[in-house]
């Protein structure tokens, strides 16, 4: 905002106050509101700025809406992976056979997991667990990669001291990316959690060459 942009901050259905509260459509149609807002006060280029899990979520709006930019930084926690499918067998599991028994809509205790502090417990309902955990869910990072449309503008903010699962795949995912004029990968020498406020300038400058200005 102090550079001049139009910035809504949504809190995303995942955020720790949230706990994956609200399905993955019902967060995408959070962002159409917001960019809705911004258009009807003649806002008309459109950014979309995902952080962690929220670069995934956010490569997956991006293959359905159409956007001006698409920035993703540190993406990660990829729920297709073998290493999360594992953290989180026993809880989706659990959460099939709530289904099963017509107990969807019901709130439980169910796994997720975090690099910086490992396996944890949530509440949420088992239909909603599966929406977000399911190997078909918009955390699927390969298959919203894939999705991403021909000539969409990407910058990928992979910060140098990452994750070491997620540094292994970057170049992999990376090339997964629609080859534009405007596709470029950013390496800040930070960690996964500073990597937003580190790439700040970065992005805005990319942002300002993507929208002509």
């Amino acid at each position: 905002e102090g550079q001049g942009f139009r910035v809504a901050n949504l809190e995303m259905p995942w955020s720790k106050n949230r706990t994956y509260g609200s399905s993955p459509e019902d967060g995408a149609a959070e962002i159409d509101r917001a960019f809705a807002d911004m258009k009807a006060a003649g806002i008309e280029k459109h950014f979309l700025i995902g952080h962690s899990l929220g670069g995934l979520f956010a490569a997956y709006y991006a293959g359905q809406r159409p956007l001006t930019g698409l920035i993703l930084v540190a993406p990660g926690g990829d729920v297709a992976s073998r290493f999360w499918q594992k953290k989180t067998a026993s809880s989706r599991g659990k959460a099939e056979r709530m289904i099963a028994d017509g107990k969807g809509d019901d709130a439980d205790d169910f796994d997720d997991f975090e690099g910086s502090k490992g396996s944890f417990s949530i509440r949420t309902t088992a239909k909603l667990y599966l929406a977000w955990f399911s190997e078909d869910s918009p955390l699927n990072q390969v298959r919203s990669y894939d999705r991403l449309p021909v000539g969409l503008p990407v910058l990928n903010v992979v910060p140098t001291d990452d994750y070491k699962g997620l540094l292994k795949v970057k170049d992999e995912r990376f090339s997964q990316i629609p080859e534009t004029p405007f596709k470029e990968m950013f390496e800040p020498e930070t960690d996964h959690k500073r990597a937003p406020d580190v790439a700040a300038e970065k992005i805005a400058d990319w942002m300002r060459k993507v929208a002509g200005n």
